[in-house]
């Protein structure tokens, strides 16, 4: 039922894609998803990149979010600053842990090389001083509340996760059956990476992955993405290179393939802080998921269509089970209805309208 409400709210975006914030994950995640339900509800919700951000905004706005705000942006500073003198609750939201310092050398872009350690250092305190503009938070994970809390105690935080766009199920009716997928020449599996920065990730498990492959010849493996090469994997029987996707041929293609994998690195405190969506990403075609048992993972440890593996070992007993046909079928059994009633964006998006319209400045 919607419910109307007669608000009015601004999410800005810290994007690359200032021209079009919609291609950013995150955004769409932490910002279009969201204001698309407020605006099912009645609410007038947009969505603006920091670059178009004029101070004469916050007069026609009731509160904002701010995705992973910049500390030394002058006119993002002095908004917020007018917003509230006005009494209007500002928060700032993190999908990442991009504002605590103490762990920016485990950050993926330092890691991979892709950045010096002073250069991640100075990125992550400028991070910082965004972060301390504020005093109230959302964020997609409970490991990403607590770290807010430790980085600034009191701290109001609400976590408010990560959820499928009610307008993408819909605009997705065709789906390939499980049947189909079962009965398929090959079988492929799919690590849907992005960028570069989850070489790591997948490298944890490409022994396995290449055992798997070469004593099952009935399955393939499709990566996608911008990965560097992985040598155990590339140039493997049934091993395909993807490229990265447009979102609006992601989720046509993600549920093509047999069953997803979500790798993460243990250890790493960036993992531990992940977002489960690469679960329901899948799951929400009926593709069942192989993850690393992060926190927000766990939370669907209830779904028969997600088996949790944090060792090699245990990897490689989930792949096991994935090839045996009875566990599938009663892996994807009901997986589509078990992610429609648990992960779409309308319950988070109504816990984030109750803690906006719960906290001006105090």
């Amino acid at each position: 039922m919607n419910r109307k409400c007669d608000f009015r709210v601004l999410f800005v975006t810290q994007t690359k894609h200032a021209e079009a914030p919609y291609r950013d994950s995150s955004v769409r995640y932490r910002c279009y998803n969201p204001a698309e339900v407020l605006c099912g509800r009645g609410c007038l919700a947009d969505v603006v990149s920091v670059s178009r951000l004029d101070a004469r905004m916050m007069e026609n706005y009731d509160a904002f979010v701010f995705l992973r705000p910049n500390g030394d942006d002058e006119n993002l500073v002095g908004c917020i600053e007018r917003a509230n003198a006005a009494g209007k609750p500002c928060v700032a939201d993190y999908d990442d842990l991009t504002f605590d310092p103490a762990f920016a050398l485990q950050s993926s872009a330092y890691i991979n090389g892709a950045i010096s350690k002073d250069r991640i250092l100075e990125a992550f305190e400028r991070n910082k001083r965004g972060f301390l503009l504020f005093d109230r938070f959302t964020v997609s994970t409970g490991p990403l509340a607590d770290r807010v809390k430790a980085v600034k105690p009191g701290a109001d935080v609400e976590v408010v996760h990560n959820g499928i766009s009610p307008n993408v199920v819909a605009s997705f009716p065709a789906l390939e059956t499980v049947s189909l997928k079962r009965h398929a020449r090959r079988k492929m599996l799919s690590y849907l990476s992005g960028t570069a920065s989850h070489n790591p990730d997948i490298g944890f498990i490409a022994d396995v992955l290449a055992r798997f492959l070469d004593s099952h010849p009935d399955f393939g493996l499709a990566i996608m993405g911008e990965l560097r090469h992985i040598p155990v994997l590339d140039g493997r029987r049934g091993v395909h290179r993807v490229g990265r996707c447009e979102f609006n041929s992601f989720f046509r293609l993600a549920s093509a393939y047999y069953a997803n994998l979500a790798p993460l690195l243990p250890g790493n405190m960036f993992n531990e802080c992940k977002s489960a969506l690469k679960f329901f990403e899948s799951g929400i075609w009926g593709v069942p998921t192989i993850a690393y048992p992060s926190a927000d993972f766990q939370r669907f440890s209830d779904s028969k269509g997600l088996i949790l593996a944090k060792s090699p070992e245990a990897w490689q007993e989930a792949l096991s089970k994935i090839a045996d046909e009875d566990f599938y079928r009663e892996a994807t059994e009901g997986l589509r209805d078990y992610c429609l009633r648990n992960c779409m964006a309308t319950e988070p998006a109504g816990r984030l309208l109750e803690f906006l319209q719960g906290g001006g400045v105090k």
